[in-house]
């Protein structure tokens, strides 16, 4: 059978059992086991299109295959093969055969999909034209399908917007032509928003967007057939309904874009399979991740083992990245959110082997090595009083580039300060540019990106 699963399990169910929850993703049979940290990945993702009916990362022939076969033996397709019904219409017959084969001949019609809250959407496929983005994470994806010269809008965020020094918020050299790009506005009202994409002509906005946007565009679709497509996905957090690997190639989908996709998806998983087999013999350690400290003051911000009722485990992609390596968390299963508020106290005493530092926002590619370790040196004393600061158990990552998909071009690099008998900062530099080199539009040398940089206390 077709099918595997990554189990995300709760690290403290020994001894919390009745508060923690697991629960699986499916996946296919590449890849191997995770590294005994948070929990287990078959490193590949699931592509959450209808059509999708083997589980595996793309849309192929395999699926006219193993729809033929849920249809010739009867096969249990609901709860064995769910994306096996790909024109969504509740049963898998002739007819699912005849919409994936269209689907690989390239041919229009929708495109049904499973959203970041667990909902079934739909594009019209294939996508092409005019792209906005309400982050930045929507930019990278684009850039990994070669499609950046399609992305014209943004939100003023990530196009129009300086910060208070006069330097702009978004690299022109990470995003070039970002600053001409259309300003969407701040998006904070709904309406005013989907009336600013409309007057941009773009034909997608993606990049975690929301259901109250698109409400506005699929009125105006109807009205006048004027088509927008919002994208809902997990684009730089992770839930049970993706990660932002799975994002890539669902949108990978959705582009009819595989092909580049899939050249991302090996470099992953060439990346996490070397770096889980050289970790595979280490005990693992504990850590706590502190988002942006930026005060003396009682409590901060961190990520951590979540639960929730209606959407299951919940974390930052910063999070979801280093747990492919084998660290557990300091802190064990807590209320449900992306990041929630925690006492300074709490973290000294859970005394983690390891503190991660993750900075956000306020650092880019251009911001010079020198200022970024200083800026990552005033986050983390704010957190001196944990044991780990004074140990050498302090390291620092950037949001934008290990909490994204791709998130793994530094994790071999955060790995060297960890493990340094086991992995060599040399290694972890030029992992980080080929990813770079190879997935994004970025030019030079990621050691003189401050913004781009792995950090050691």
């Amino acid at each position: 059978m077709d099918k595997k699963v990554i189990a995300i399990i709760a690290v403290a169910a020994v001894v919390i059992v009745a508060a923690a929850a697991a629960f699986v993703l499916m996946n296919n049979n590449n890849g191997g086991s995770g590294g005994g940290g948070t929990y287990e990945n078959d490193l590949d993702e699931l592509a959450r299109v209808y059509g999708n009916a083997n589980n595996d990362s793309y849309l192929n022939s395999d699926d006219v295959k193993q729809i033929n076969k849920i249809i010739s033996d009867k096969l249990d397709w609901k709860n064995e093969f769910p994306y096996a019904d790909a024109n969504n219409d509740g049963k898998v017959d002739s007819a699912d055969v005849t919409y994936v084969q269209n689907f690989i001949d390239g041919k229009s019609q929708l495109m049904y999909y499973t959203t970041n809250t667990g909902a079934t959407d739909y594009v019209h496929f294939p996508i092409s034209g005019k792209v906005g983005c309400n982050y930045d994470y929507g930019y990278m994806v684009m850039q990994i399908f070669g499609q950046w010269d399609n992305v014209v809008a943004g939100l003023e965020r990530w196009t129009t917007a300086k910060n208070t020094d006069g330097t702009w918020k978004v690299s022109e050299n990470r995003y070039p032509g970002a600053h001409g790009f259309t300003n969407l506005g701040d998006g904070k009202d709904k309406e005013v928003l989907a009336e600013n994409i409309l007057k941009s002509g773009i034909r997608v906005y993606i990049g975690q967007p929301d259901t109250g946007v698109e409400q506005y565009l699929r009125a105006a679709e109807s009205k006048d057939g004027t088509i927008v497509d919002v994208i809902n996905l997990k684009f730089a957090q992770m839930n049970k309904y993706g990660t932002p690997v799975s994002t890539v190639m669902t949108a990978a989908c959705m582009f009819n874009e595989q092909e580049d996709a899939k050249k991302y998806l090996d470099k992953f998983n060439s990346t996490v399979s070397e770096i889980q087999k050289r970790t595979k013999g280490l005990a693992s350690k504990t850590f706590i991740q502190p988002y942006n400290p930026s005060n003396d003051g009682p409590v901060v911000h961190v990520d951590c083992l979540g639960i929730s009722a209606t959407n299951g485990y919940n974390s930052m992609g910063d999070y979801w990245t280093l747990s492919l390596l084998p660290l557990k968390d300091g802190l064990g299963a807590q209320v449900a959110g992306n990041y929630i508020e925690i006492e300074k106290e709490t973290i000294i005493a859970a005394n983690p082997d390891i503190m991660v530092i993750s900075l956000w926002g306020n650092i880019t590619d251009e911001t010079s090595p020198e200022d970024a370790q200083k800026t990552f040196e005033t986050a983390a004393k704010y957190m001196s009083g944990v044991p780990a600061y004074s140990n050498g158990g302090t390291v620092g990552v950037c949001f934008e580039t290990i909490g994204t998909p791709l998130g793994p071009s530094g994790l071999m690099l955060v790995a060297s300060y960890i493990w340094p008998d086991v992995f060599s900062e040399d290694e972890g530099w030029k992992l980080l540019q080929e990813w770079y080199d190879e997935f994004t539009e970025f030019k030079g040398d990621v050691k003189q990106a401050g913004g781009l940089m792995c950090f050691k206390h």
